[in-house]
């Protein structure tokens, strides 16, 4: 999108293709070890409770 005077112009872009099957990316899934059992539930509490964790250390 740009804006050039009172106009506002859209740019088309391509869609997105899904993922296939075979894309490396999948082997990612499951790699880390938190030690949480609920980290797909609780993500967002376990980042702010290990960042004010590191704000208390500094």
């Amino acid at each position: 999108m740009t804006v050039e005077g009172e106009e506002v112009r859209l740019r088309r872009v391509a869609p997105i293709q899904p993922l296939s099957d075979q894309d490396p990316i999948w082997s990612l899934i499951g790699v880390g070890e938190s030690g949480y059992a609920d980290v797909s539930e609780a993500h967002d509490r376990h980042l702010a409770e290990t960042e004010m964790d590191r704000w208390r250390e500094s």
